[in-house]
């Protein structure tokens, strides 16, 4: 048997309704954001470092709240994972 990681013993997994309505509420939040492109980063850039996709986020997309990025950048897996990212939308 294979020992957990700490990441794994401590991380607990959001349901789809969940970071469903994590999302919804961070675009209600930042409505000026440009999420199309956020989310297009984030679902379909799988080989781009958190750095790499931290700098985008700051020096393309304009987006100066260091936490926020933080946040969905902590959220990252989410995106990748089609059950999670097919329930969002990108408008």
């Amino acid at each position: 048997m294979r020992a957990k990681t700490i990441n794994e013993m401590t991380y607990q997994r959001m349901s789809v309704e969940e970071f469903v309505n994590w999302y919804e509420n961070l675009v209600q939040k930042h409505p000026n954001l440009h999420w199309y492109n956020i989310l297009s980063s984030l679902e379909n850039d799988e080989n781009s470092t958190q750095g790499e996709l931290y700098d985008y986020f700051i020096s393309d997309l304009q987006i100066d709240d260091i936490p926020l990025i933080e946040d969905i950048l902590e959220k990252r897996e989410y995106f990748l994972d089609f059950t999670y990212a097919q329930h969002i939308d990108a408008n």
